[in-house]
This record gives C-alpha cells, sequence and structure tokens, in this order.
C-alpha cells in the first residue's frame, strides 16, 4: 500500500461504465468545496440530515441517503456540481448516469469525506467525537453519532 493510500483512504468503483476511486478532498481544494457546501448546508439541515446544536454538537441522519431527493429538490444543481468536483468527474457526465450509479456515487463522495473528516480533521482542530469513530459503519452506513466541538481540556473542567 502507498503512503498516499494511508493519507487518503478511497473507494474505487465503477459508476456509468467508469472506473472512479473517490478519495477525501485534499487541502488545496477546501476553498472550492466550502463554496460548493454553501448553498446545499441550509437544505440538509432543513431535510434533518444533518444537525448543529446550540452546543456544538454536529450528527448526520443515519437515514440521509433516503432524504437525497429532498436535497436534489432543494439544491440539486449545487449538490450534483460537488459530486462532480469531489469525485473529479466533469459535471455533464453525471447527467449520463442510471439513477443507481449516481446516488452510489453520492453516497461514496460524502462517507468517504465526511469520514475522512471525523477521524482525520476534527482531531487536528481539536475537536472531539462524540459516539462512534466513523460514520461508515461495516455495511457503509452512516451512523447518527453526534460530533462534539467541545475540546479534552472542556471535558474535564466540567466534571
Amino acid at each position: 500500500m502507498a503512503d498516499i493510500d494511508v493519507l487518503f483512504p478511497g473507494k474505487t468503483m465503477t459508476v456509468g461504465g467508469l472506473s472512479l476511486t473517490v478519495v477525501p478532498f485534499s487541502f488545496g481544494k477546501m476553498p472550492e468545496v466550502t463554496q460548493l457546501l454553501q448553498p446545499i448546508l441550509k437544505p440538509l439541515s432543513a431535510s434533518g440530515i444533518i444537525n448543529f446544536s446550540d452546543k456544538g454538537i454536529f450528527s448526520i441522519s443515519p437515514t440521509w441517503p433516503a432524504k437525497i431527493i429532498d436535497i436534489m429538490a432543494d439544491a440539486g444543481e449545487p449538490l450534483l456540481k460537488l459530486v462532480s468536483f469531489l469525485a473529479d468527474v466533469p459535471r455533464e457526465t453525471l447527467d449520463t448516469f442510471g439513477m443507481d450509479d449516481g446516488i452510489d456515487l453520492t453516497r461514496a463522495v460524502i462517507e468517504i469525506n465526511a469520514d475522512f473528516f471525523i477521524k482525520k480533521v476534527l482531531p487536528r482542530l481539536g475537536l472531539v467525537l462524540a459516539g462512534a469513530e466513523s460514520l461508515q459503519d461495516s455495511s457503509n452506513q452512516v451512523t447518527d453519532d453526534p460530533i462534539s466541538t467541545d475540546t479534552p481540556s472542556d471535558k474535564s473542567s466540567s466534571t
């Protein structure tokens, strides 16, 4: 296994007849990813897919894949642009995918990037994951475990 595979684990899949490897986005892509996320965040929250509490806890609904239709209704094009960018596939190519392939690719992009963010990025930002260590369990489903923005020192001083 190459060093890059350890740093950026990915998932190789066949989508629309193309072999794609979905990997977590790099630091250099962060400005564009955050811009692409802006129009999607409110619909994600309104649909109950993601939740932010006033106590700094973030969670993702375990039923989020079933709500992709809601996001498509409210922010379909921004979501497709984000998936296109993160999967390194031209936006027009997504139009050629069947519904099943498009949903599979969307799930892979979200799960791999969110999982990497929780496992690798949050700890480096001093944030603590409350609950499970991963968004993906062995069946590739997203869990509803929250992410706490309390630092370890905040937790120890409040007990």
